[in-house]
């Protein structure tokens, strides 16, 4: 088992010479007791991990001494990475799972050499060379860490499609005069695609889509609380599934405004400045679920929306987005209380990414949510995307056969161009739900639709 410490990294290093070694290997304490991990290495491909996987073919258009840095668990969903230093060969890093902070960093030093740290409060590294195939290495890996697939759940059932519904966005404009418009969608689909499948509901709270989070209002315009069920009732009767969107990482800066007690659950800084973010123009605070009263809040809503009868909650952002750390408790531990709770009380849930750290069970599953608009933070942390390569769920999915996910076949783009493609993906790493981003309902969306549909029965 791999130890905390330098010498043993220099020690597990010794037994092979992919590495030109530069500036050895150092480890640096600071004022949080973190812990960096440092070294360099020639490379000619990189798979990172980003979300599912990023591969990096194209190494050395990385721009000189440019740092890219992905947080764990978040925009991370392993400490794992893959370095070759030739076209077959070369080494396998991987760190423990666990609910800790962690940033992994690469830099290009000059054409065909990177820097790579590790920064964490535990750095448990494995180092492992190989000739042929990283899956090997990746397979070494998981014996050290005993990460083992059940077996039971590899026998995969019958995949099911997700139809996205947007009711309401955040600027207030809404496709729809009542909520039993949205039976013209979902009738089409259940004649041509049948049973089983998932609706999904976004922005039908008052406020529209995220504006006021955590609170959740039925939007009265449209029909109520009342209104709502009805529908629901109605696509339940058709042998569908309904799920709805709610982020239980964000707060809306104005209903921070009308929640004083809530301040205290802001995340800050190292300066102990509020961490906000900006989505569609709108301020939003990042909070900590271990805080109490946020970590209340955000089940009240689970609660109210599983009572107006949706069958699945997503919980949005929180093993997609990156992490940020706090000194005095992984955040994302709350996080985990808040998915065993609704698995306690019966809600289904699925969650926005993957991440070694979310094992889910029985119908709940989690997003490969794969991007085509690649973005960093200002810090060049990864936001969204690949910015310099491609996804590659593969990497993920080989580490964790097991993890019940879904797939997004169609993605931020909304076309059907590529869709035979991203459906043979969905096939080859056994995804559990088809994922259709179709945004908010407008005049184009039947349309959309029905290309969509059509792809599907093509080549589904």
């Amino acid at each position: 088992m791999p130890m905390n410490n330098l010498k043993n990294i220099k020690r597990q290093l010794d037994r092979f010479k992919p590495f030109d070694v530069v500036d050895g290997f150092e480890i640096a304490y600071d004022e949080i007791c973190q812990r960096d991990v440092r070294f360099r290495v020639p490379a000619v491909r990189i798979i990172l991990s980003a979300r599912e996987g990023e591969l990096i073919e194209e190494v050395n258009d990385l721009p000189r001494n440019f740092s890219y840095a992905l947080t764990y668990p978040g925009s991370a969903s392993t400490k794992c990475m893959v370095i070759f230093t030739s076209k077959s060969r070369g080494i396998f890093i991987g760190g423990e799972p666990t609910f800790e902070y962690a940033r992994i960093t690469i830099r290009k030093i000059e054409q065909g050499l990177f820097e790579i740290s590790y920064s964490s409060k535990e750095n448990r590294l494995v180092f492992l060379p190989f000739e042929k195939s990283w899956k090997e290495a990746a397979d070494t890996y998981k014996q050290y860490f005993n990460i083992y697939a059940n077996v039971n759940t590899l026998k995969r059932r019958k995949p099911i499609y997700l139809l996205q519904i947007g009711i309401k966005n955040r600027l207030g404009n809404c496709g729809i005069i009542s909520f039993d418009d949205l039976m013209e969608p979902v009738d089409y689909f259940e004649a041509r695609l049948g049973v089983g499948h998932i609706i999904h509901l976004i922005g039908a709270n008052q406020a529209g889509f995220d504006n006021m989070f955590p609170q959740f209002k039925v939007n009265d315009d449209l029909g109520g609380e009342e209104g709502l069920r009805g529908v629901l009732d109605k696509i339940k009767s058709k042998g569908l599934l309904t799920s709805h969107h709610f982020n239980p990482r964000i707060a809306d800066y104005d209903w921070i405004q009308q929640h004083a007690e809530c301040e205290d659950a802001i995340v800050r800084d190292a300066a102990g400045y509020p961490v906000a973010e900006s989505y569609g123009g709108h301020p939003y605070y990042v909070m900590n679920p271990n805080h109490p009263i946020w970590f209340d809040a955000c089940m009240q809503t689970i609660q109210r929306l599983h009572a107006v009868g949706f069958d699945y909650v997503q919980l949005d952002q929180f093993t997609q987005q990156r992490n940020l750390y706090d000194p005095k408790q992984p955040i994302q531990l709350g996080y985990a209380k808040m998915v065993r709770q609704a698995g306690q009380l019966g809600i289904r849930i699925w969650l926005e990414g993957v991440s070694d750290v979310y094992r889910l069970d029985g119908m709940d599953f989690s997003q490969i949510l794969v991007r085509e608009r690649p973005a960093l933070f200002t810090d060049f942390e990864l936001a969204t995307g690949y910015p310099y390569g491609k996804s590659y769920p593969e990497f993920f999915m080989h580490l964790y056969p097991d993890h019940n996910i879904s797939y997004r076949v169609m993605t931020d783009v909304k076309t059907v161009e590529n869709f035979k493609q991203k459906l043979a993906i969905a096939r080859k790493i056994h995804a559990m739900v088809y994922d259709l981003q179709m945004d908010f309902f407008n005049d184009g969306y039947m349309k959309l639709l029905e290309d969509a549909v059509d792809m599907i029965l093509k080549y589904g």
